[in-house]
């Protein structure tokens, strides 16, 4: 999930060589380059520590990461790349049901752009997959088999793993591997 800076952002720079370093998984060099700018204090700006989450959560530490993501919920529920990951954190800690229910309000208070959007309607798919709604889900997903990113075609992947499609999950694996 790829988020933008905005030009208001006066750590863009810092910002940018710590992305490069999440899109190419180097989590310890990202923390480790992180401590050496700001120590263990938190990071200046919004969308780095958006970033500070997702890079817990990669190292590990989950409790961190969902304390800071509600944290910045709270502050600014606007934040790009933050709503998908509130519903996702809605449906990994309290469950589907909930989730579900709480989709229009996050949507609300988010105001998310296309791409956030797209990232929500992936995790809708995924929780009407798990109440067996294949075509709900298959609806959500609308056209992001073909022009999804590589993160919403994961979900993809799993929509088709719980309808028992294993061949055409296996195959959207493949072309995730091969970009």
């Amino acid at each position: 999930m790829e988020i933008p800076v905005t030009q208001e952002d006066c750590y863009s720079t810092h910002y940018n060589e710590l992305f490069d370093l999440y899109q190419k998984s180097l989590f310890c060099d990202l923390w480790a380059q992180a401590i050496q700018w700001w120590g263990d204090s938190p990071w200046p700006s919004d969308q780095l520590e958006l970033l500070r989450a997702r890079t817990l959560s990669q190292l590990g530490n989950d409790r961190l990461c969902h304390a800071l993501l509600w944290k910045l919920w709270r502050k600014q529920p606007r934040l790009k790349g933050l709503a998908p990951l509130i519903v996702s954190l809605y449906y990994r800690r309290r469950g589907p049901l909930v989730a579900l229910r709480m989709l229009p309000l996050i949507e609300k208070h988010a105001q998310p752009d296309h791409k956030d959007l797209a990232d929500i309607r992936c995790e809708k798919a995924e929780i009407l997959a798990r109440f067996r709604d294949f075509s709900g889900a298959e609806e959500c997903l609308g056209d992001l088999e073909t022009t999804g990113d590589n993160w919403q075609l994961l979900s993809v992947v799993e929509v088709k793993f719980l309808q028992d499609d294993y061949a055409g999950a296996l195959d959207i694996i493949n072309k995730i591997l091969k970009r």
